[in-house]
């Protein structure tokens, strides 16, 4: 049987070798493969130049710039912004100009360069579509020729395949036969010689009387070392990666920056209003004592102008403004109090004025200082709104009017408060700081975070301007375990009060005498 099957196998053999037939691994040969692949990748091709032949049709015959094949180019995406913005420059200029302008001549001229630039752009994107539908239609003409040649090889390779594949089923019979006489020799062998074998019993099994592992005592102290390493860990990572402003002694060491005051967090149903018309209050002690360290925080004392500014939006700058002002001018100070947010005014909704007329129109020499300042309930506050909000705030600040503005106020006015802009993001910020004579920055514990500030701080430098300190706003004091000072203090307030023996309407009783000598001198 196997002389039978090598010869089998050879005349099998020279019969391929003469009819230039090659076997593969799978049932199907190669020509029949490369048949498949050729029709496969045809379908991918026509795919392809039917989308292609799509794209061309759509872009052909159009001649506007709405289609997605146009509207999704970087370049006329680019273009169709330049040419938006010349042309509301060109509108917003005819207001003042005509259009014979030298001004308004050139814009017309960067639009007309605009839409050509544009054509031209559309047209290269056109040939290109063109020329990926023709690219499409000759790679489906060449692959259409190619599948003929090979329909043609397989079916020659089918006639010829016939005697190779009788040769075929001979080989693989006899290999069977073969194989299952050779499989039972080797049984028949296997079995004639079994014989005793010399395995015997040494010792018996027993049970054993405890675990061999795992060992408790070792397991409890790996794990309490392991727990211990990572609860360290974790701490060292997450205080690393705390960039949040907690107290104000983190805040004082990592800026560097004197602490002028720290504002407790007002919670529900208090507000800062109620709290700040109660003089005994946690929230109006907070904002006296800012007060009073504003009064040495210079040489000379009280700065004459101060600018009243935060890093980021929302941390009560414009409410520290405000209380500061109304304090000083409780004091007896002739204060003016100025929304210098162009962007978003909000002091003239917290004091009940309307804000039409402000620090813009004064900036554009729309009217005077005289027209824009209003008077406040407060005999000694005046309040400067900012105006319609501009398009070009930073442009309007740094106009020599604004300086004309505090050097005339000064002469009027004791003390004069700016209420800023954030700094970050913004160009106001840093112009106004560089005017005033005091800066200081308000920022929110539990809130604000550590870089922000130091660029913050680091924009206000580079503007020279006079930083005399911060304020930590919204913070804590239970949470933070800060109760030095502010905790004993509102305590201690609160006892006195108590032991004696004052009525709940004393303190408004209190206020309304405070109030009497301005309303008096009003």
């Amino acid at each position: 049987m196997k002389l039978r099957l090598e010869d089998s196998e050879k005349v099998l053999l020279e019969f391929a070798e003469k009819e230039q037939i090659v076997a593969t691994a799978d049932k199907t040969s190669i020509a029949e493969s490369n048949l498949a692949a050729a029709n496969a990748a045809l379908g991918n091709i026509i795919s392809e130049r039917i989308k292609n032949e799509q794209l061309w049709k759509q872009v052909q015959t159009a001649t506007a710039i709405n289609l997605p094949q146009l509207l999704t180019n970087s370049v006329i995406d680019g273009l169709r912004v330049l040419r938006n913005q010349l042309v509301t420059e060109y509108q917003e200029k005819s207001e003042t100009f005509r259009a014979d302008y030298p001004a308004m001549v050139q814009i017309s001229n960067k639009i007309k360069e605009t839409d050509r630039q544009l054509a031209n752009e559309v047209k290269t994107i056109k040939s290109s579509l063109k020329a990926a539908y023709e690219s499409s239609l000759s790679q489906e003409n060449e692959m259409k020729e190619r599948i003929e040649t090979l329909r043609a090889d397989v079916l020659d390779l089918q006639k010829r395949s016939i005697q190779y594949n009788i040769l075929k089923r001979e080989v693989d019979t006899t290999r069977s036969l073969y194989e299952g006489l050779l499989q039972r020799f080797k049984e028949v062998d296997v079995a004639g010689g079994a014989g005793t074998n010399n395995v015997f019993i040494v010792d018996a099994a027993e049970l054993p009387r405890q675990p061999s592992s795992p060992v408790m005592s070792r397991a409890l102290a790996l794990s309490l070392a392991l727990g211990l390493t990572a609860g360290l860990a974790a701490a060292y990572v997450l205080e690393r990666l705390d960039d949040i402003v907690h107290s104000p002694e983190e805040a004082e060491r990592v800026f560097g920056v004197a602490m002028l005051g720290v504002i407790p967090k007002i919670t529900p149903p208090q507000t800062i209003e109620s709290e700040l018309a109660d003089l005994r209050s946690a929230l109006a002690e907070a904002y006296r004592s800012l007060c009073t360290a504003l009064q040495f925080s210079t040489a000379a004392g009280l700065p004459k102008t101060l600018l009243v500014t935060s890093a980021g939006p929302g941390e009560g700058k414009s409410t520290t403004a405000l209380a500061v002002a109304r304090h000083f001018s409780v004091l007896g100070l002739k204060v003016l109090i100025i929304d210098a947010d162009l962007r978003n005014a909000s002091l003239h909704k917290r004091l009940g004025f309307e804000n039409g007329v402000g620090l813009s129109n004064y900036l554009t020499d729309s009217c005077s200082a005289l027209e824009a300042i209003q008077r406040t309930e407060l005999a000694n506050l005046f309040f400067l709104a900012s105006g319609p909000l501009p398009p070009n705030a930073a442009d309007l600040l740094s106009r020599p009017r604004l300086l004309s503005l505090l050097s005339t106020g000064l002469e009027v006015f004791d003390l004069i408060v700016i209420d800023g802009p954030p700094v970050m993001g913004l160009a106001d910020a840093p112009i106004l700081s560089n005017a005033a004579a005091a800066t200081f920055l308000v920022m929110n514990a539990g809130e604000t975070k550590m870089g922000t500030v130091r660029n913050a701080l680091k924009r206000l430098k580079m503007a020279r301007a006079p930083i005399i300190g911060a304020v930590v706003n919204k913070f804590d004091a239970k949470t933070a375990g800060y109760g030095y000072g502010y905790g004993y203090g509102y305590t201690y307030g609160e006892s006195s009060e108590r032991s004696s023996g004052d009525k709940p309407d004393d303190a408004g009783k209190e206020r309304q005498q405070l109030r009497k000598p301005q309303d008096a001198s009003s």
